[in-house]
């Protein structure tokens, strides 16, 4: 993954959450994603954060509820 973009890892640990209910409930999502990816805390959240605002993520206090589509693209 060293020549993927930050939307491309997102969506990749996005998933991976999405698929283990453990993690699922646990883990802190931009936490987790800014651990095992290298990338910033800002522009990891900044993602995040449009995700959210266009209705394809649900996250609350920090969890992943729940990921209704992710767009192709950033």
């Amino acid at each position: 993954m060293l020549s993927c973009d930050l939307y491309s890892v997102i969506k990749h640990y996005l998933r991976e959450i999405n698929n283990n209910p453990d993690l699922k409930g646990q883990v802190n999502v931009c936490d987790y994603i800014t651990r095992r990816s290298g990338f910033s805390k800002s522009g990891t959240m900044m993602i995040l954060s449009e995700l959210k605002k266009g209705n394809y993520i649900d996250i609350e206090r920090g969890r992943l509820i729940k990921i209704k589509s992710l767009p192709s693209g950033f």
